[in-house]
């Protein structure tokens, strides 16, 4: 009976030890295949979690500009365990499914030549989601594309430490042929560091 209770006392602890890891999210990411997208939240968003970051686009807004010049992502991202993490505009690449870039759109450019932008803020769920599984970290402000009729200031530097989140509206140039069912990743790699964050999303 002993000898039985010496064997089972070590895997019960080793189950003890990886259940708060499971419950973090420390190491169940699984393996993806190639091609597959990432886990999809809601109906139009995808999240890409790791021990590092959480990362999520969302896409209510895009699917409906399709003949617009630019197209808007509701864009979320968190710092888990990284040393602080800083965002500028250069952070951020659209890559469609043929591999092709866009660098983030001209704020200039979105003021002069794009209509919806309070429609593009009000449409969507994707900060709610994602703020719901982060309920004990803290927001960062971030502003890349202020409302124009509220004149609004421009944050585009932004330093996220660890337990801190940002949530923001981001536009992009409108990719070759249309967005509706494809697939895009949005790539994000803070200033400073090499590693680059994306997550895989479909439109539509």
């Amino acid at each position: 009976m002993r000898a039985r209770l010496r064997l089972v006392l070590p895997i019960l602890f080793v189950l003890a030890a990886l259940t708060p890891a499971c419950i973090i999210g420390g190491t169940t990411r699984r393996a993806q295949r190639p091609g597959e997208l990432d886990y999809k939240l809601g109906p139009f968003t995808y999240l890409e979690e790791g021990k590092l970051v959480s990362l999520a686009v969302g896409t209510e807004a895009t699917k409906e500009r399709e003949n617009e010049k630019f197209i808007p992502l509701h864009f979320a991202f968190a710092n888990r365990g990284a040393p602080t993490l800083r965002l500028a505009r250069e952070s951020f690449t659209l890559q469609d499914e043929n591999g092709k870039r866009y660098p983030l759109a001209s704020l200039q450019e979105v003021n002069t030549t794009y209509g919806p932008t309070v429609m593009d803020r009000q449409f969507t769920t994707t900060f709610d989601m994602f703020r719901s599984r982060l309920p004990t970290f803290n927001i960062v402000e971030s502003s890349f594309f202020p409302e124009r009729a509220g004149r609004g200031i421009v944050i585009d530097r932004v330093e996220l430490p660890r337990f801190y989140y940002t949530l923001d509206l981001l536009y992009f140039p409108h990719p070759d042929d249309q967005v509706v069912g494809r697939r895009f990743e949005l790539h994000v790699k803070p200033t400073g560091v090499q590693d680059e964050f994306f997550v895989k999303f479909l439109v539509g």
